[in-house]
Parts: structure tokens; C-alpha cells; sequence
């Protein structure tokens, strides 16, 4: 996702948006997988993390500089995500984690159906879930 793809995004909705942007999916599938299998996914999911931690821990006297330098960060971070294959069910929910926030904006912004991406969310995790088990 590069800078212009998120020229839209403003400062205050970057902050308002990560307590609920935390990977849901991600954490657990992670632990699961088997070695080496997406480890370059999730090496960039545990980045992608972290930054987002970062960006909420933010204190109230941050400078524009040090957001814009974890934003910059965050998004060469997701670019990497949706650039590497995923090959097991935790590399595929690192790409969901990483793409589920943005879609969602924009299917709001457009008059578009939330729910049926959410539902189709959820089922991939829940899928993730019952594979992980069986695997």
C-alpha cells in the first residue's frame, strides 16, 4: 500500500482506528505454522504489529515527524505483506490482517456492503482455524 494509495488517510484517523486495528487472526495462525512455511509473511505480520502498537502508544505531544516516519514505516510494511505469496493459512491471515482495515474504509466510503467482506473475514479465519487443528 503505497503513500498515494493512502493520501486520504489523515493523521486523526490513523490514531482513531488502531485500537480496533489490532490482527485478530494473525497471532494465533502464527503459532501454528509450520516452520519456515511463510516465515518471511510472518516476520513482516510481527512488524506490522508492531508498528501499530507503536502508533497507538503514541503520547499526546507527538511530532508530525515521528508519526510520519511510523506511518512510512507501517505502510512499506504492508506493501511487503501484499507483495509475499502466501504458501500456509498463517501467511494468508497476515495478508488479511494487513488488507481488512483499508478494504473496509473504502467499502464505507463507497455505499458498499460491510457486512458480506466481514462475514467472508471471518469465515477465511474460522476456515484458518479448523485447517490449523486438522494440520
Amino acid at each position: 500500500m503505497s503513500q498515494a494509495t493512502h493520501s486520504h488517510t489523515t493523521r486523526r484517523s490513523i490514531l482513531a482506528g488502531l485500537a480496533a486495528a489490532i490482527p485478530t487472526g494473525f497471532a494465533a495462525a502464527s503459532a501454528a505454522a509450520s516452520p519456515g512455511a511463510d516465515s518471511r509473511l510472518i516476520d513482516l505480520g510481527q512488524q506490522r504489529l508492531a508498528l501499530k502498537k507503536s502508533l497507538a502508544a503514541l503520547p499526546a505531544d507527538f511530532t508530525d515527524e515521528h508519526l510520519d516516519s511510523l506511518t512510512r514505516q507501517l505502510w512499506a510494511v504492508e506493501d511487503d505483506i501484499v507483495q509475499t505469496e502466501a504458501r500456509s493459512w498463517a501467511g494468508l491471515l497476515v495478508k488479511l490482517d494487513a488488507g481488512q482495515e483499508e478494504i473496509e474504509a473504502q467499502l464505507s466510503g463507497s455505499g458498499a456492503s460491510e457486512p458480506a467482506f466481514a462475514d467472508l473475514c471471518e469465515t477465511i479465519r474460522r476456515l484458518a482455524r479448523i485447517g490449523s487443528a486438522q494440520a
